[in-house]
């Protein structure tokens, strides 16, 4: 961040101030540098307030898929007056600003970040009501008619939806088999339509703050959207969003049974498990193609930070997860037929091998910067250091991996891409003989790849009595 933003951001706070508080700004402070979105936090006239704007000022040239900022701030005014704990906002930034596109909200006390919430044993209280809670909010939002909102949004019907995901697949040529599978189990099992309501599109642990005493605000309507309301009830329950705690699906906090239970209470309204089940497969797929979608991004040039570029590692958190939410309903779960094992790495020269070299970088960047940095250069430290992690494991077991993988593709007797495609048409399925084994597999080794320490990693290997 430069002093010239500082400055400007400051200069454009004194004049939204004046005009709604007749004060000025005060301890304006920088809480993000992400490429999404600013926030700023300053206080005024008493109050702790956020300013909510696209970097910049300026909304992204390419549709990411989500609202305006102006659009947002409605969506979040209304669900406020309807009693959902969204922040209240106090203003749209204008013309007179020149601070660009976004608006002023309340600050409230809270902590999002999973990790800490997870920890602190002051929370402990507050994580009990989380399921109940998150059932309460989403039953109030989902009850304000979607006639009522006063900006366009997407009405995304399953079909849609799925056409989405489709078009994703095709546009950043994804060709893993397992996505290919979920998307045809999709749409063999897609439930009937339901009366469309108001959802918020990314209701989830990370984006809903909770202090001592519980729930004490709905953050990031960005995603908000019409549509059924058990999209949103699965999208807090997908697996990426349990931060470590994989048997508690309800945001790494709860069950998925107590979540549709007291959903049923606030709201009157029963989701039956086998219409939940669909929309958790959906969510996790569509994570996973949101996952391809930043690489995308950094490739085009429209974002070139680290994180962008190595966030595309985790679709292969979202195959293993695919694979152990689909074998129960094919059929097919039990141990896998044939051992796993990482390959024995050697020395094969007294000069340093590639390997060696990125252990080296990588033990500096953990041992001496990460220690030295703060903010978002000890953020971006910590994400090169995992990058270069990656890099030494498909330095180390790629090679293996791929030899492996072929051997068991021409066994099968089909090119990766013919398998996917056979996939996804329907002319093969997990019952082929040899098929099942060799997803499982192809998911154990990329996983253990990108990311050794996903939850999910662990689970499988019980799971499938896989030791490692």
């Amino acid at each position: 961040m430069t002093v010239d933003t500082r400055s400007k951001i400051n200069d454009g706070l004194q004049i939204f101030c004046q005009r709604h508080f007749n004060d000025y700004p005060q301890n304006v402070s920088r809480l993000t540098a992400g490429a999404n979105m600013e926030i700023w936090a300053f206080e005024c006239a008493g109050q702790p307030l956020i300013l909510r704007r696209h970097p910049g000022g300026v909304p992204p040239t390419e549709n990411s898929g989500g609202l305006s900022l102006n659009h947002e701030a409605s969506v979040v005014t209304l669900a406020y007056e309807n009693g959902v704990i969204a922040p209240q906002v106090i203003g749209r930034l204008t013309a007179e600003d020149d601070l660009g596109v976004g608006f002023v909200m309340a600050r409230v006390e809270g902590e999002a970040l999973p990790y800490k919430l997870f920890k602190d044993p002051d929370y402990a209280a507050a994580l009990e009501k989380f399921t109940n809670q998150c059932a309460e909010q989403l039953a109030k939002i989902h009850a304000i008619a979607p006639e009522r909102v006063t900006v366009d949004l997407p009405t995304l019907s399953i079909e849609q939806n799925l056409t989405n995901l489709k078009a994703a697949l095709d546009m950043f040529g994804v060709q893993i088999p397992v996505y290919s599978y979920a998307l045809n189990w999709l749409e063999k099992n897609m439930p009937k339509e339901v009366p469309a309501r108001l959802l918020h599109g990314d209701f989830r642990m990370g984006n809903l703050l909770v202090d001592a005493n519980g729930m004490s605000a709905v953050l990031d309507w960005e995603l908000a959207h019409i549509g059924d309301p058990a999209e949103d009830l699965a999208w807090l329950c997908m697996p990426s969003w349990r931060f470590g705690n994989y048997d508690r699906p309800v945001g790494g906090v709860g069950q998925i049974d107590d979540l549709l239970a007291a959903y049923q209470r606030a709201s009157g309204q029963s989701i039956d498990r086998q219409r939940f089940n669909f929309w958790l497969v959906y969510a996790t797929l569509r994570w996973g193609m949101m996952t391809l979608k930043m690489t995308d991004i950094w490739r085009k040039g429209l974002d070139r930070s680290m994180e962008r570029a190595l966030i595309g590692t985790r679709a292969s958190e979202v195959e293993l997860d695919l694979l152990l939410m689909l074998e129960d309903d094919a059929g097919l779960s039990g141990p896998l037929a044939v051992p796993f094992g990482l390959p024995q790495t050697t020395v094969q020269s007294a000069e340093p091998q590639i390997s060696e070299l990125l252990t080296a970088i990588t033990d500096w960047m953990k041992d001496d910067l990460i220690a030295r940095e703060t903010g978002s250069h000890l953020f971006n430290a910590r994400v090169g250091a995992n990058s270069l992690s990656i890099i030494q494991r498909m330095t180390d077991y790629g090679p293996h991996f791929e030899a492996a993988a072929k051997q068991r593709l021409a066994a099968l007797g089909v090119s990766h891409g013919e398998l996917c495609a056979a996939l996804y048409n329907g002319q093969m399925n997990l019952a082929t003989d040899g098929l099942w084994t060799h997803l499982r597999l192809s998911a154990l080794e990329r996983l253990t790849m990108h990311q050794p320490r996903y939850a999910g990693l662990s689970v499988a290997r019980e799971k499938w009595q896989v030791s490692q």
